[in-house]
């Protein structure tokens, strides 16, 4: 019989209760049984004085607390809230109690999309520790473009995509899969600004057959990652995961955000390009693996040029496995044939 705790809420001087296990998903709780969104809840605890929550009689802080044990004592919070995706950080969970505060997402992307399509990591509990791992690394790295209500948005595509697929044996490869895309890839939905400042108007185009091969294998859009202006020289503003504390050092370019969201641990793959080194340059600063394949192996349409003759779209991912499960989904005419050395 699992243990169960009490939520006692107070938001706007309504209160309410509930009893729960304590692993349960806190954006669940106020949104689904209360009605609530992120932002009606997201003073401090004794900031207004009317929205407070109580977790087994404990106060908590409903936006900056990242996760807490089942006593209730936050483990690890954010104290500064300066972005509209900070300010939704109800992608939170309770964890069970004495549990640790990390985040439990697998590293290699190969072992994650197993996770998801199994059920063995819940996808809304995926975007939940994603959520978690996004407010505490993002506003350092600086990966992506800014996006209000991300993970709103992400929760309301994975649960499009269960109710699409709820049979876990008929899932695609990718089912799930937070995916960041480079910012001159043309994503449906998305704005493209190629690092730049030019009206939004003027670079539309077509979804790049890339990006809906990825969705196509189950991907999840979290978001644009930053590139340098057009691809050439003129830097974002991502600096490297690695860095030591205020010695921001560069992330490589020009596949600068595509690079650190992987090292950061923001995603599991990721889109970039290359003319000269701008996939294996940022790979290498940022220690993950980067895959630049033979010239269209991977379609360039729906990608701003900038050297037609010379532009390659490729990859970023944790490890060569990795790359390899994600260029079987991409490339044309893939062969999955593994090479045996002979000595």
């Amino acid at each position: 019989m699992p243990e169960l705790h009490l939520i006692h809420t107070t938001v706007n001087g309504q209160a309410y209760e509930r009893e729960t296990e304590a692993r349960v998903l806190l954006s669940d709780f106020l949104r689904h049984d209360l009605g609530l969104c992120g932002l009606h809840v997201g003073c401090e605890q004794g900031a207004c004085g009317a929205c407070t929550i109580l977790f087994d009689g404990q106060p908590v802080r409903a936006c900056l607390m990242l996760a807490v044990q089942a006593d209730g004592h936050a483990l690890l919070t954010v104290e500064s809230l300066g972005t509209p995706d900070k300010l939704n950080v109800l992608q939170t969970a309770f964890w069970e109690k004495h549990g640790a505060a990390t985040v439990n997402i697998p590293a290699s992307l190969p072992a994650l999309a197993d996770c998801l399509r199994s059920g063995a990591l819940p996808l809304p509990e995926y975007i939940a520790q994603l959520a978690a791992r996004f407010a505490a690394r993002e506003a350092d790295v600086q990966a992506f473009m800014p996006e209000p209500a991300r993970f709103d948005r992400l929760l309301h595509a994975a649960r499009q995509l269960q109710a699409r697929y709820p049979n876990p044996a008929a899932r695609p490869a990718l089912f799930g899969v937070a995916v960041g895309v480079k910012d001159i890839f043309h994503v449906d939905g998305f704005a493209t600004t190629g690092g730049s400042q030019l009206p939004l108007e003027v670079l539309r185009g077509a979804e790049a057959p890339s990006v809906t091969r990825l969705k196509q294998a189950g991907a999840l859009v979290l978001g644009k990652t930053v590139s340098t202006e057009f691809a050439y020289f003129g830097p974002g503003a991502t600096c490297n995961p690695h860095s030591p504390a205020g010695q921001p050092h560069t992330p490589g370019g020009s596949s600068s955000g595509s690079a650190a969201a992987v090292a950061a641990g923001l995603a599991a793959l990721t889109l970039g390009t290359q003319t000269i080194g701008s996939i294996v340059r940022p790979a290498a600063y940022c220690g993950v693996a980067g895959f630049k394949p033979s010239y269209d192996r991977i379609p360039r349409a729906g990608v701003i040029a900038l050297a037609p003759s010379l532009d390659h779209v490729g990859v970023f991912a944790a490890d060569v496995a990795g790359v390899q499960l994600a260029a079987g989904l991409l490339a044309n005419s893939w062969n999955t044939t593994t090479a045996v050395a002979h000595k």
